[in-house]
């Protein structure tokens, strides 16, 4: 049973030890583990639990339950501790988000800067053969790769229905109702209830423009091109 002769330290069965070490299967508890050195000590079991068997898990939740039952200030301490988790999870939303605005506009930069270099190449005009001149460096050569044909979206409003998958959420019990039943009034609670997405299908339009159909609000891009570093 655990047993502490100072309040600030926890002291398990067989000794002592770091969290991250206790699992350990090699390890040797020989370390008084002390709670109010809580980030070094708790935050090492965190990121041990993944490698930790459950035999392990066990003994230091049993461990750190007896302390946090019969000491006070081991609750205290506990209680810091997962407010510095809480703490950290707001630091790393902000890191997110931060890198995230960092990566949109290295991206948009890299964007505008290949489509200058594109327009740069293709102002020097193509050989006899049709293809494209390069821009040679002592280290790096800028050329343009054909793309297959894509589709570009005109005015997304105007493309027919036959032409977009939608998505659409209602909730479990009106589903099961839509099955067993369908009236009037199901049916209007349906269009009321759900929630309902669409996206146009770019897959299904070039097929359709391949096939010789024409698409309200798309047509086919057949001579894109692309920078390429070599």
């Amino acid at each position: 049973m655990p047993t502490s002769s100072n309040p600030g330290i926890l002291q398990c069965a067989g000794g002592a030890a770091p969290l991250a070490r206790a699992l350990s299967p090699e390890s040797q508890p020989t370390t008084a583990l002390t709670l109010y050195a809580i980030e070094d000590h708790l935050s090492a079991l965190v990121e041990t639990l993944d490698t930790a068997t459950a035999d392990q898990e066990d003994e230091l939740a049993a461990c750190i339950g007896e302390a946090l039952i019969h000491a006070i200030d081991k609750r205290d301490s506990m209680g810091r501790f997962l407010a510095h988790i809480d703490a950290q999870i707001g630091f790393a939303d902000v890191e997110i988000h931060r890198l995230q605005e960092r990566k949109r506009i290295f991206t948009r930069m890299l964007e505008r800067t290949e489509t200058y270099l594109v327009r740069i190449i293709q102002s020097l005009g193509q050989d006899t053969r049709g293809r494209w001149q390069k821009l040679e460096g002592h280290t790096v050569t800028f050329s343009l790769r054909k793309q297959p044909p894509s589709v570009a979206i005109d005015n997304e409003s105007e493309v027919p229905p036959i032409y977009r998958k939608a998505t659409i959420r209602i909730s479990a019990a009106l589903w099961e109702d839509l099955v067993d039943s369908v009236n009037v009034d199901l049916a209007g609670r349906l269009i009321e209830e759900s929630k309902r997405s669409d996206e146009v299908s770019k897959s299904l339009i070039k097929e359709a423009i391949e096939g010789g159909a024409q698409v309200p609000g798309a047509h086919l891009v057949a001579d894109a091109v692309k920078l390429k570093r070599g």
